[in-house]
């Protein structure tokens, strides 16, 4: 397991405009740039955790960030994906994210 989050990081699993502005569309967006990392072994399975997750309670921190995360059995190490956008999505708990940390 990487102990840097400079290790986690890998510019192909960053995304500098996400392009979707719905909730759900934009974390499906960031999400699949995880879909061919050799650490997640079912993304069908890792992303309808990652959605359970959410739907639990917001990912949301405030200031327009967010960690979307899943605690999973379908990824085999942590990996991350990065979404920024400039237009903001809009979170359940009223605020609008432009920055974007996805974990599993």
């Amino acid at each position: 397991m990487p102990g840097r989050l400079s290790q986690l990081l890998d510019p192909a699993r960053i995304l500098l405009q996400v392009k979707n502005t719905k909730r759900t569309s934009a974390l499906n967006e960031v999400a699949q740039l995880l879909a061919t990392h050799p650490d997640v072994v079912n993304f069908d399975g890792f992303y309808a955790e990652l959605l359970a997750r959410d739907r639990l309670d917001t990912t949301s921190l405030g200031h327009g960030f967010a960690v979307p995360h899943a605690r999973t059995d379908h990824v085999k190490s942590i990996v991350l994906a990065v979404g920024r956008t400039d237009l903001g999505i809009p979170f359940e708990n009223g605020e609008v994210v432009r920055l974007m940390f996805m974990l599993g």
